[in-house]
Formats: C-alpha cells, sequence, structure tokens
C-alpha cells in the first residue's frame, strides 16, 4: 500500500507536459513602442473580438486602425469608430488566413503575419500576440535566419536548431503573457514565410524532432555566421562549459563567406581602453601582444595583464573575438576570422556541408558533440520517466 501511495504521489507532482505544441504565442514589434497600427486582414476575413464578448468582422483588404487612447485601444475603420477595448482579439475565420500589421506611429515597414493575434495597451504602447502555428512561426524564424535562397539541406538544419530552441524556451516570457519574443533575445521573426515553399517544407519535414543532448536535456543550440575555421568552446564566449558545445576543427567555413576580416584601431584608443580596464602602464606601453588567431583564447594577455577577448570585440565592436593583434605605426591592427560568437553551428560551414551532400543529422553532429536527433513525444516520455524515478527513490 505504501508503494502505491508513493507512486501517486509521484504522478501528482510530476508537471502536466503537453506534447501538442500545435501553436506559440509571439510578441511581435517586441520593444518597438507603436502606439497606432493599420491592420489589414489579406487572405481570410477575420473577427475582431473586444473584451472578450463584442464581434465584429472584417472582409478581407478592410483597413482597421488601432491606437492607444488613454490606458486602452480605440479601434475604428475609414468609417466609424468600432469602439474604446481594454484588450481585442483578431481571428482568422479559417486557417489560411493571414494579416498585414503597418506600424503608423513610428513609421515602420509592414510585416505580414499567418493566423490570429491580440493587442492590449501596455503602459502607453501596443504590444501585439501573434498567436500562431508552430511550424509556420519556425518557417518565419528559418526565413528569418537563413535568407530566402539557400539549399533545403540547411533549412532543415535551421528548422531543427529553431525548434530545439523554442520548445527549450516555451516559458521565457511566460510572465509577460507570451512564450518568446521576435527578436535576438529569443529567435529573429520577421512575419510569415511568404517567399520560399521549401522552408515550409523543411520545417514540415522535421516536424517533432528537437536535439538532446547525451542525459536527454533539450539543448541550447547556439549558431553563428562563421566559424573562421574553429569553432568555440562554450566557456570561452559565455561562463560556463557545456559537453556538446564544444570546439571542433572545421574546414567547411574556410575561405567562405565572412571567413576573414581586418580592423584598425587608432593606437591612442587602444591605450585608452587598456587604461580604462586597469593595464598597467609597462603593458600598454608595450608593443608585443600575446594572442595568436591560430587558436581561439578566452583572454588577451600583455605582460601580466589580461582583459577576456569578448569585451574587446564588444568594445571595438570587432566581427569576432578570433583574431590576432599587429601594431602598425599610429595603428592597432586586428587580423580576424569568422563572424558572430563562434559556438555551436556555424551556418556558413553548415550550408556549404549541405552543397557537399551531407544530410541534416550529420551536419547536425558535427558541430554538436554527443547530441540526438528525438521526437519531443520521446523526450517528455523520458523526462516523466526520470523525474518519476527520482521521485519514488
Amino acid at each position: 500500500m505504501k508503494y502505491i501511495l508513493i507512486i501517486l504521489i509521484a504522478f501528482v507532482c510530476i508537471p502536466l507536459m503537453s506534447a501538442e505544441v500545435d501553436s506559440v504565442d509571439v510578441c511581435v514589434f517586441h520593444n518597438k513602442n507603436i502606439s497606432s497600427v493599420v491592420f489589414t486582414p489579406v487572405n481570410s476575413c477575420y473577427l475582431v473580438s473586444a473584451n472578450g464578448d463584442k464581434e465584429y468582422k472584417l472582409e478581407e483588404n478592410t483597413l482597421l486602425y488601432i491606437s492607444c487612447f488613454n490606458h486602452q485601444i480605440l479601434v475604428s475603420t475609414l468609417n466609424n469608430v468600432v469602439g474604446v477595448f481594454d484588450t481585442i482579439r483578431i481571428n482568422s475565420v479559417d486557417s489560411t488566413g493571414y494579416f498585414r500589421l503597418k506600424p503608423i506611429k513610428p513609421s515602420l515597414e509592414s510585416r505580414s503575419y499567418d493566423d490570429n493575434i491580440v493587442v492590449t495597451n501596455n503602459f502607453g504602447s501596443l504590444k501585439f500576440i501573434n498567436r500562431v502555428d508552430v511550424n509556420k512561426y519556425l518557417a518565419g524564424v528559418v526565413l528569418a535566419e537563413a535568407g530566402p535562397n539557400i539549399i533545403q539541406e540547411f533549412y532543415k538544419t535551421q528548422a531543427l536548431i529553431s525548434r530545439t530552441y523554442l520548445l527549450g524556451h516555451i516559458d521565457r516570457h511566460s510572465s509577460e503573457g507570451f512564450n518568446v519574443c521576435d527578436d535576438v533575445h529569443c529567435q529573429a521573426y520577421h512575419g510569415r514565410n511568404n517567399i520560399n515553399h521549401r522552408i515550409f517544407e523543411s520545417v514540415v519535414s522535421t516536424d517533432h524532432l528537437i536535439i538532446v543532448d547525451s542525459v536527454n536535456d533539450i539543448i541550447t543550440a547556439a549558431f553563428h555566421s562563421n566559424s573562421g575555421g574553429l569553432t568555440s568552446n562554450s566557456e570561452v564566449e559565455w561562463s560556463s562549459p557545456l559537453p556538446y558545445l564544444r570546439s571542433v576543427v572545421d574546414p567547411y567555413s574556410i575561405n567562405q563567406r565572412n571567413y576573414k576580416w581586418t580592423k584598425k584601431v587608432p593606437i591612442n584608443e587602444w591605450r585608452n581602453f587598456l587604461m580604462e580596464n586597469e593595464f598597467s602602464g609597462k603593458s600598454i606601453r608595450r608593443k608585443k601582444l600575446m594572442l595568436s588567431v591560430k587558436n581561439r583564447s578566452k583572454f588577451l594577455i600583455i605582460g601580466e595583464d589580461s582583459i577576456r577577448t569578448r569585451e574587446i570585440r564588444k568594445y571595438f565592436n570587432l566581427r569576432s573575438s578570433f583574431f590576432s593583434i599587429d601594431v602598425e605605426g599610429r595603428y592597432v591592427v586586428f587580423n580576424g576570422l569568422g563572424y558572430g560568437h563562434g559556438v555551436g553551428l556555424s551556418q556558413i560551414g553548415a550550408m556549404k556541408m549541405a552543397h557537399l551532400g551531407f544530410n541534416y543529422e550529420q551536419i547536425i553532429k558535427f558541430y554538436y558533440s554527443n547530441v540526438q536527433l528525438v521526437s519531443y513525444d520521446k523526450y517528455l516520455e523520458e523526462k516523466r520517466n526520470r523525474e518519476t524515478a527520482i521521485i519514488i527513490e
């Protein structure tokens, strides 16, 4: 009897995790401080529900004006005022519907989004939450992160990375009433994919697959533009080592786009930077700098002083923290390799691998160490079993 009770308690204590993640709430135009927009249904009629009850039918290509009004939202058409509300929900009457949002104050480029949207007044700015089918969202992310004209096997790779990130961070903004935002804090998402049908096909063909590490945890699927021929250990750029984010020699990124770069900085500016970071006078005047581009270094060492290379990259707006330094007359010259933080997958290298015939699983396993591709259902099942076992013990 005691054993049965423990089992029952275990199932009560474990958080209920659903395998059905069909839609995602994305805060779009995140942190843009927009006070007025025009909403236009493009491919369907939409139903506008105000404060949860009042309903207004919006025909295709009809303009709806939405503006902040005190602490509420003023909604109107060209001909009349619909009303002033706390919250409006605008839902497509069918799954093919999409709409256009054109910010007026400030004036920004319009974006198109699939499915539905919720609008509220957030302290004088409009807050837009796009409730969208997961695969449609991921197709928009892949388009924003990869571009419109890339080989399909790379699109599959990027789709896997993007799905892994989403499901690993599904509650990142839960306290704010949505799942993820649309900028680099989460994943770039500039609206629907209306350019390349192969992107959506790539998302669907890898549906439900995610990347997990050796103990079945969802990985941090970090990626960057070009590794410069050598990816970085996670602790070089960030605080802690992760077993799947290990440095790998990457021949596929060499001599590709964004492989090499050079930047000159006036030597006085360089010396001021070192002074601000409490380098000794001896180190500041020293001309020989102990840093080689052959290896990724966590620190620049000059004499007995040191500073993290990522701090140098950030201050001087360098393309990467993978560089050597030379002194030429009145300038310090950075000769660097790669573009981005260098951790995880190199997008340029992965594209090259795809062109050479590698499939998405081979590409993923080249850049991430000791990982597996599993279905999200299987991940949840194993997670439940593991947590049950821990509680019973």
